[in-house]
């Protein structure tokens, strides 16, 4: 399968070159069977574990401190489009095309919850304190969920705090530091594209921000005073979310070559 290549900044100086080597399924397969895509990958918060999520249908764990030795494997029943440690790094969440959110713990394997969604999940998230959970999808909402008694329940999830009835697709979804806002990217190929925040109490939007394409994907910087944007109109862009009335919130724009998938 596809070589999983990690663009992104490590709090250890192996996990990039560990990365770098990792592939999914068997030597046969990836000598000789179809490429399947690896569509997602993360790293845990100690920088000694990376996830990653491919259309093969499975979510698997490595170790970077032991040369990319897998640890875990989640098999779904589709391809599996988003996937991420708990900033605690006990469970996995996972977005898959079946419509279904789960949440895996890590130190027994197994699936402790699953939230439903009407259409292929494109985005999942843990909040700072992992007491909250969202999802992005492609039926045009963002959801977010509690959290607190994860390991109580076998059972299909009940616990939706807040849905958002958004107007296109949600290709991104992410908690700012202090959970107390969520922003969304949204967007459909050449439709333009918009990310916007919400206040989590109220559900009001806070800030809406338009590009030519589709935001495929939004991060905020750690003092939540930035918002980074990716968009298929070849942009990166960071936004300044405390930036007094009648100034400029773009601040920076950088132009690329071809669609930008992630930034932050």
């Amino acid at each position: 399968m596809a070589d999983a290549v990690l663009a992104a900044a490590t709090p250890v100086g192996v996990a990039l070159e560990a990365s770098q080597c990792i592939k999914h399924g068997t030597l046969r397969q990836q000598t000789f069977g179809p490429k399947m895509a690896m569509l997602s990958a993360g790293i845990s918060s100690d920088g000694s574990r990376l996830c990653t999520a491919s259309a093969d249908k499975t979510a698997r764990v490595f170790s970077l401190n032991e040369g990319g030795r897998e640890l875990q494997r989640m098999k779904h029943e589709d391809w599996i489009r988003s996937v991420s440690f708990s900033n605690g790094g006990d469970l996995l969440c996972t977005g898959c095309d079946d419509a279904y959110a789960r949440i895996f713990s890590l130190i027994t394997g197994e699936e402790v919850k699953k939230f439903q969604s009407s259409s292929w999940i494109y985005s999942t998230s843990f909040s700072s304190n992992d007491a909250l959970f969202c999802t992005g999808s492609r039926d045009s909402t963002a959801r977010v969920y509690r959290l607190e008694n994860q390991e109580e329940t076998d059972e299909e999830a009940s616990d939706e705090v807040m849905k958002l009835k958004l107007q296109d697709p949600v290709l991104a979804a992410r908690f700012n530091p202090d959970s107390s806002q969520l922003c969304t990217g949204l967007g459909a190929p050449r439709f333009g594209g918009v990310a916007s925040i919400h206040d989590l109490e109220s559900g009001e939007q806070i800030h809406c921000f338009e590009r030519d394409d589709a935001m495929t994907s939004v991060s905020f910087s750690s003092n939540g005073k930035w918002l980074a944007t990716s968009s298929k109109d070849k942009t990166a862009c960071v936004y300044d979310l405390i930036a007094k009335a009648g100034r400029r919130q773009e601040v920076i724009t950088c132009n690329h070559v071809n669609w930008v998938l992630s930034a932050g």
